[in-house]
C-alpha cells in the first residue's frame, strides 16, 4: 500500500554517522509492541531511540512499511504494518538509537468520535431473520464485510466505525436485521450510500444488505 507517510520516514530515515542500528526486527513484533503500550491508536514520530528504515539488507525478505489505521476513529493513527520486501514501499525495519532524532518510535494517537452522521443497513433476507440469534463473532462477520467493501470503493476505513457488534440489532416485529454505521462526517455518509462494493456483500445464500439514508 504506497503511502506518502512511509516516503516521508524513508527520506528522514537516512542513517548519519550519529546513528547506531542494531537487530533487525520483525514488523509484527514492532506493532504488537505499539499496540499494548499505546492501544490500537498510535502514530510514528521521530525520537532518539526506537527503529529505523535504513535500506539495503539486501538478503531480508520481510520488511515493514507505515500505513494509515482503518479502525473506526483513527484517522490520525499511522502503524507499523509487514509486508514483502519485493514492494518498492516496504523496507526492513532495524532497532535503532541516534544523538540527532533520526530513530523513529510509536506514541499515542486520538480517537476522533462519530457524532455527526449515520447510516443504516436494512438486511432483505426473504422475511427470515438469520442474526436473530448471531453471536457477537456473527455479527462482527457482518461489519467486517461492510468495512471490506468500504476499502473496495477507495473509501477510508478509519471514517467508518464497525468496530462494534452491537451495531447489529434485530428488529422481530419488522421482520429484519439493523445495522447503524456511524461516520465522521455527513459526506461520509453519503460517500458510503453510493459505494457500488455494498451490492455486492451477500452475508448468507439468501440474505443481502443495502443502505439507506437516515435523517441529519
Amino acid at each position: 500500500m504506497a503511502n506518502l507517510v512511509f516516503a516521508c520516514l524513508l527520506v528522514v530515515s537516512s542513517v548519519s554517522a550519529l546513528t547506531t542500528l542494531g537487530e533487525v526486527l520483525n514488523a509484527s513484533d514492532v506493532h504488537d509492541a505499539c499496540v499494548a503500550e499505546h492501544g490500537d491508536f498510535y502514530k510514528i514520530v521521530s525520537s532518539t531511540s526506537g527503529f529505523v528504515f535504513p535500506g539495503g539488507y539486501e538478503n531480508e525478505t520481510q520488511g515493514a512499511m507505515v500505513v494509515r489505521s482503518t479502525i473506526g476513529g483513527s484517522c490520525e493513527a499511522r502503524i507499523v504494518e509487514a509486508c514483502n520486501i519485493s514492494d518498492p514501499d516496504c523496507d526492513v525495519i532495524v532497532n535503532c538509537t541516534a544523538d540527532g532524532g533520526n530513530c523513529f518510535d510509536c506514541v499515542p494517537a486520538r480517537f476522533k468520535g462519530f457524532a455527526a452522521a449515520k447510516v443504516k443497513f436494512f438486511a432483505d433476507c426473504n422475511g427470515t431473520t438469520p442474526f436473530l440469534n448471531a453471536t457477537d463473532e456473527e455479527k462482527q462477520e457482518v461489519l467486517d464485510g461492510i468495512k471490506e467493501a468500504v476499502l473496495n470503493c477507495g473509501l477510508k476505513g478509519c471514517r467508518y466505525f464497525t468496530e462494534n457488534p452491537d451495531s447489529v440489532r434485530v428488529s422481530t416485529r419488522r421482520g429484519g436485521t439493523r445495522v447503524k454505521i456511524f461516520t465522521r462526517r455527513k459526506a461520509d455518509a453519503r460517500r458510503l450510500k453510493e459505494c457500488s462494493a455494498l451490492r455486492e456483500v451477500i452475508f448468507t445464500e439468501n440474505c443481502r444488505f443495502s443502505a439507506r439514508p437516515l435523517p441529519f
